[in-house]
């Protein structure tokens, strides 16, 4: 397409000037010569090829384009406005000397209105682009709005945006840092590790998260203390056989924020520990429930030994 209005530019004009019989002078001032020049703008089209390299643009360019309904009504709200209050400051301004110079007629209230009161930096320069002609001030309001409040506006969101989620990742980070500073320092000063494996049992996790610091500081990263205390065999086995490095410990301890979104591992880990569960509860009550009698020994190994396979189903699920 390109192709075709450089072609049609180039040779298409002077066809013309010769089946029209005019000099080359004269037909650059032609009219039709001025619109063709206007097919120059097409080959703007070019930049879309840049925009496919910066998928950033292309995120701005969509954000402009999802935007535009809101920002029609936006401006649809502002004419009202703009509307209703020039006849209000016409008939508040009549036979004044300030109505005289500023709301005469209905259309120059609306224009004082719009380049004095909402565009004021512009104002000395609209005026002389209304005066030069109408479809030039119609393209600068046009620019205006794209350039100077669209895009400006979009510059101070996106930093806003910005700014926001580096001070939520930093503040994160701070408190992160805190707690484990905090924890380090209470191991060391307590001995909890006097074994020196630089490791954390259960009875030192116990130990630790007795101390109101480390309850105080775990509080203050979202940390529900309660339902750690109830997680704990869950961390460390109900016999206390599992033993947590530290970067291991503070890990776990922090999946456990009640800021946290759920992911299919906590899942996963869910259905696995209620597996886990039930086949304690079936194994616990089929040897309370065991009878004496042959028979119902038998009746009491087929219900043990459904309940495994119900528990080992359910493992194998997970």
């Amino acid at each position: 397409m390109l192709v075709i209005l450089m072609i049609v530019e180039v040779w298409g004009v002077y066809l013309v000037m010769l089946l029209n019989g005019e000099s080359v002078s004269v037909f650059q001032n032609a009219t039709i010569l001025r619109i063709l020049r206007v097919l120059r703008l097409l080959r703007t089209a070019r930049m879309a090829k840049i925009l496919r390299t910066m998928p950033e643009l292309m995120l701005l360019i969509k954000g402009i384009v999802v935007a535009t309904r809101s920002v029609f009504f936006t401006l649809a709200l502002l004419g009202i406005f703009i509307y209703v209050f020039s006849i209000i400051f016409i008939q508040l301004t009549r036979d004044t000397t300030l109505g005289d110079k500023y709301f005469t007629r209905f259309t120059e209230s609306m224009l004082t209105l719009l380049l004095d009161a909402v565009l004021p930096d512009l104002s000395v320069f609209m005026r002389e682009i209304i005066d030069e002609g109408a479809v030039v001030a119609i393209v600068m309001f046009v620019f205006i709005l794209l350039g100077s409040v669209t895009m400006m506006n979009m510059l101070v969101g996106v930093l806003v945006e910005v700014i926001k989620t580096v001070s939520e990742i930093e503040r994160e980070q701070m408190e992160v840092s805190f707690v484990k500073k905090i924890f380090s320092d209470m191991i060391t000063k307590l001995n909890l590790d006097a074994d020196g494996d630089n490791k954390i049992s259960k009875d030192e996790f116990d130990t630790l998260l007795s101390k109101p610091e480390a309850a105080k500081a775990l509080l203050n990263i979202g940390v529900d203390v309660v339902g750690l205390v109830d997680y704990r065999d869950v961390l460390f086995g109900k016999e206390g056989d599992v033993e947590l490095s530290f970067a291991e410990f503070m890990e776990a301890i922090l999946e456990l924020r009640g800021t946290n979104n759920a992911k299919v591992k906590d899942i996963v880990d869910l259905r696995k520990f209620l597996s886990q569960e039930t086949g304690a509860i079936y194994e616990l009550v089929a040897t309370v429930t065991a009878p004496d009698d042959d028979a119902s020994s038998v009746s009491s190994f087929g219900h043990r030994a459904h309940s495994k396979r119900s528990a080992s189903k359910i493992n194998e699920e997970c």
